[in-house]
């Protein structure tokens, strides 16, 4: 199975390394900007690149667009053809472009031999067939599917991003830092023997992450090794965790200088090229002049990183950061199935871990798919999967769904006109049948609950996250005595679920309506107790503008571990 890496970082060959342990075959594409459009589900990936890069693990970037045209045809053609003849020669021709482009490989010159060999031979399929087997095995070029001469097809079934977050550094009063992630202006300034202060500063342009503070500490150790001044400008130490306190007391013994500042000015001098700093940690006041200022970009991911995002239409918090904030993906997942992500702290201090944790995750969702998939496998338990279901005949084919669904699971059928659900991508969480302005979407498992349902005025309706508000719930019915039977439980894959029409028919029929939804910033489908807390106010103003009473609609955020201040809240909402 093939796996696509994207990004240039120095951790792409311990993954290469490790992938291929695993059976797995690595591409890495360094460009991310050269990726055209992502669609598929985990086993199933089908990403187009420009051809001028389609690199390879362990060979390298291969540059000729020919690639893109012919190594692939060539490939495909040289297996199984009736003219062996001719693929092989295409094939060569391919191999001789790639090995001026980039010198691919060794492999990549004996697989255009093979091919070679086969032209005229008895025997021509056979030596295609390995010929193409190298390429597969050795150079990865074969796999790719040819769609033009300045695009590529990249089949994969899982994909891995190493890309970083953030490339450039802001500029301070017009003089431009040194990047923390940029070693090789870091060398030139330790390879400089400069006599100025080395500054290495962090959260200036906004907090900065873990990853820097990892980073920022390995760089200030190896400078002050090279006994330069080197002083550390920081307002948090983020080394919590992460067994890096007996570092953390060595680089201070290397002769750095900590600073955790409160105040902080510094401008740039044009004349004199020199950053002149001001610093203060509210007891003290050093003042500096130096040309070497190394920093991070702070908190926020640059433009190219969420252009990324954008094309694999990614979930990203506020700053930008795709897993970062949120304890349910840590270390490497992300908010689509089968696309797993390397953030800095990862790379930077937890890389095995995160290997390990990866290569186990790709495993689980590559066996859930061909699970839950009826291809005919007689050794394996197939999964009831609960997925959405659009009905062509009532969808307006409005993007309301594709826009909303946090995991991709949606994808537009041009020619049909219609929204189709990726089956083997949807998460369950129902936000696409709560958003639907046609009610075109259902879910393939649920059945109308309460459409024959009686008169229950006198009771409560609790429609609850089965992650959070049902295991704070069930733990409180207990002690509510005889109010407990005043409570009806539904319960939801997500708040995100809880449409207006599900909260307006559940009113039909019950003296009032609470929605039990996540904390903020822990939903496992990341914005559900947001919508659930629109609609429910929504519903509730409505409420409030034809003389209803307001309070029969309730909402609260809750974790599964506060099952006292759910009870405390209950029991007002009930007594109300």
């Amino acid at each position: 199975m093939n796996v696509l890496i994207i990004g240039q970082n120095e951790i792409n060959g311990v993954l290469c390394d490790r992938l291929k342990e695993r059976g797995y075959t690595p591409y890495v594409i360094n460009d991310s900007s050269r990726i055209r459009s992502f669609r598929g589900e985990s086993g199933n990936f089908t990403i187009r690149v420009s051809a001028a890069e389609a690199d390879v693990a362990g060979a390298g970037a291969v540059k000729s667009s020919a690639v893109g045209s012919g190594a692939a045809d060539a490939s495909k053609a040289s297996v199984g053809t009736a003219d062996a003849g001719k693929a092989s020669a295409r094939a060569a021709d391919v191999s001789k472009a790639s090995a001026r482009a980039a010198d691919v490989s060794k492999a990549s010159a004996r697989a255009a031999d093979a091919s070679k060999a086969s032209v005229g031979t008895a025997d021509a399929s056979k030596a295609s067939a390995r010929a193409a087997d190298a390429g597969k095995t050795e150079t990865g070029v074969a796999g790719l599917g040819a769609t033009s001469l300045n695009t590529t097809d990249v089949n994969a079934a899982a994909v891995i991003i190493t890309e970083r977050v953030g490339k450039k550094t802001p500029d301070i009063d017009g003089g431009i830092p040194t990047s923390l992630f940029n070693p090789d202006d870091i060398k030139k300034i330790a390879d400089s023997k400069t006599h100025t202060p080395v500054v290495v500063l962090l959260d200036y342009f906004g907090e900065s992450p873990q990853s820097s503070t990892v980073r920022a500490l390995n760089e200030a150790f190896t400078l002050a090794r090279k006994k330069l001044n080197v002083i550390y400008l920081f307002r948090f130490m983020r080394i919590a965790g992460l067994e890096r306190e007996s570092f953390y007391s060595d680089v201070r013994g290397a002769g750095v200088t900590f600073i955790k500042y409160e105040n902080l000015k510094i401008y740039y001098d044009k004349d004199r090229g020199m950053f002149e700093i001001d610093v203060s940690d509210g007891i003290n006041r050093v003042e500096l002049s130096t040309k070497n200022v190394i920093s991070d970009c702070g908190y926020g991911a640059c433009e190219e990183f969420l252009k990324l995002a954008g094309k694999l239409r990614l979930k990203v918090n506020e700053a930008g950061y795709i897993n970062e904030d949120r304890y349910v993906l840590n270390p490497t997942l992300t908010s689509r199935k089968g696309v797993y992500y390397f953030n800095g702290d990862v790379a930077a201090d937890k890389l095995e871990d995160g290997i390990s944790y990866t290569l186990e995750a790709m495993a689980e969702d590559l066996d859930f798919i061909s699970c839950y998939e009826p291809v005919g496998r007689p050794d394996i338990e197939y999964i009831d999967k609960n997925y959405a279901v659009v009905e062509d005949d009532k969808c307006a084919f409005c993007y309301t769904c594709f826009r909303a669904c946090p995991h991709a699971a949606m994808e537009p059928d041009a020619d049909a006109r219609v929204m189709k659900n990726i089956n083997g991508a949807c998460e369950s969480c129902g936000i696409c049948v709560a958003v639907c302005p046609a009610n075109a979407i259902t879910m393939a498992d649920d059945e109308p609950e309460l459409t024959a349902m009686k008169d229950k005025s006198g009771k409560v309706r609790i429609i609850c996250c089965e992650n959070s508000g049902e295991i704070a719930l069930r733990s409180v019915l207990p002690t509510l005595g005889e109010l407990a039977s005043k409570v009806d439980i539904e319960v939801v894959p997500c708040g995100g679920g809880i449409g207006l029409e599900r909260l307006a028919t559940a009113l039909r029929f019950y003296g009032k309506v609470m929605a039990l939804t996540c904390m903020d910033g822990a939903c496992r489908h990341f914005d559900g107790n947001k919508r659930a807390s629109r609609q429910a106010g929504r519903l509730s103003e409505a409420l409030g503008s034809v003389g209803v009473d307001k309070g029969r609609i309730g909402f609260l955020e809750i974790s599964h571990a506060m099952p006292n201040v759910l009870r405390d809240e209950l029991l007002t909402f009930l007594d109300k």
